[in-house]
């Protein structure tokens, strides 16, 4: 019930709105709406892992569970959490903003205010200097933690670790960008579609697929 909490919560409302924060001066979303979201967003996701494990008879077979412990494998954890967080996912992050919504003209006008192309190294040095960068350290520690407990009870392959994983990322953190808001227009809610769709699924992709051998459910 956690992890689907965790998972569920983490992806869809709290890791988007964080982002949202970041970005409130182009967005001029109201702080209270924000709030309003996370704990709406949370109050229904705790009601959905609560049901979903009650249907599914996951309360129910606690000796099963117990029955299995957690392998982990800590020094490769560690080694494979800076690579990620630090180099991994701002990479990811910042070329598909570039590669993809940035060629949308609606996209460089709504946050920079002119529809001028600069280069890739510009931009991020100004991400750099603003601070953007290192934000996005923190969010990637952020996606991680909150995949971990996932890829630990997933079984099977490495792939159909990572396919599952994926999917997650890109299914539930870009759910809001399919329904209209007031906040943005239709094209610069598509290009971020776009954009975060193949990015977040290729994100989650690498993290099961790098821990997936590291964390694993075996029996005792």
């Amino acid at each position: 019930m956690g992890t689907i909490f965790l998972v569920t919560f983490g992806l869809q409302y709290f890791m988007s709105q964080i982002e949202t924060l970041w970005f409130n001066d182009s967005l001029n979303f109201p702080i209270k709406g924000i709030l309003a979201i996370v704990s709406g967003g949370g109050i229904m996701n705790l009601l959905f892992s609560v049901t979903a494990t009650w249907f599914t008879g996951n309360f129910s077979p606690l000796k099963e569970s117990a029955g299995e412990k957690t392998k982990v494998e800590l020094v490769p954890i560690v080694k494979y959490f800076l690579l990620l967080s630090i180099v991994v996912w701002p990479v990811i992050y910042f070329l598909a903003g570039y590669l993809i919504a940035w060629q949308f003209a609606d996209v460089r006008l709504f946050y920079s205010g002119t529809v001028e192309m600069d280069s890739f190294l510009s931009i991020m040095k100004a991400n750099v200097a603003s601070g953007l960068y290192f934000f996005q350290i923190l969010r990637g520690v952020l996606w991680i933690l909150i995949a971990l407990p996932a890829v630990a009870v997933i079984r099977g392959s490495l792939m159909r670790k990572g396919v599952i994983i994926g999917l997650l990322f890109a299914v539930l953190s870009g759910s809001q960008l399919l329904l209209p808001n007031p906040f943005m227009s239709d094209m610069v809610r598509m290009a971020h579609l776009f954009e975060t769709a193949p990015s977040n699924f290729l994100w989650g992709f690498i993290i099961a697929w790098c821990f997936g051998k590291l964390i694993s459910s075996e029996p005792k």
